[in-house]
Order: structure tokens, then sequence, then C-alpha cells
């Protein structure tokens, strides 16, 4: 399963790059990244500025299709690269389970498995269907 890290946030409230925020001496992303290489050795950044990801080995750095700053975006790149169901979650997400990632993988029947925290839905952790083909 590809896996697609959505790294385009613009940060507003949290005043710097959350992204690259450190956290235990790494930046969040990296966290991130981690936890997620264990399921797919595809793991994509998807970024306005992709460059600014290139220090994580391993993972494909990739620059946002279209020119607008929000999650929607990430969704339409990711579905531009895969034909595959794909997990997509956000950069900012650094203690994401492993148990639960692997509950939602086999668990995905539909064309999105989205979780749900306190009743309301988290788009940005989710495996997703690309139902129509972009290219």
């Amino acid at each position: 399963m590809d896996v697609f890290i959505l790294a385009g946030g613009q940060s507003k409230r949290f005043k710097e790059d959350k992204t690259l925020f450190l956290l235990n001496d790494k930046p969040m992303i990296e966290h991130v990244f981690e936890t997620l290489y264990s399921f797919s050795k595809n793991i994509y950044i998807v970024s306005k500025n992709p460059e600014k990801y290139l220090f994580i080995k391993n993972a494909k750095s990739i620059k946002d299709i279209l020119d607008i700053q929000n999650p929607l975006s990430g969704l339409y790149t990711a579905c531009f690269y895969t034909e595959k169901p794909f997990l997509l979650v956000g950069a900012d997400m650094p203690f994401i389970k492993k148990d639960l990632v692997e509950y939602m993988i086999r668990n995905h029947k539909k064309e999105a498995t989205i979780f749900k925290i306190n009743g309301f839905f988290e788009p940005l952790l989710a495996i997703y269907d690309p139902l129509v083909k972009i290219k």
C-alpha cells in the first residue's frame, strides 16, 4: 500500500512549520515517516516545497499538483500518483499508533476507511481508493 504524508499546511496557529518542529530531537514529520515505513516502502511526502523534506531517507518528496493550500490538494495529488488504495496521513500526527494503522488496513473494504475521533471524522488519517483516474 502506498502512503502519502501531507506536509502542505500553513501552520498559522502554530506560528512555525510544525512538520519540522523538533519532538524528542526529531522533526515531527520524521516520527510519522518512521511509524509508517513498517507498512510501506512507498512513502510520498506531498508538499508545496518538496525540497524541504529531502533529508528523510527513503521517502519520495513530491510537489502538490494544484496551486492551492489545503488538504484536498494533497488528496488530489495522491490520486494522481497511484492507482491502488493508499493511506493518507497528516504530517503533524507524530503519535500515530501502528496498531491503529494495522486495524485500518485489515478492515479496509470500501472506497474510504476514515478514522473517527470523538464523533468527528479525521479525513487526514484514512485509506482511500482512487475512484477516478486523474492522469
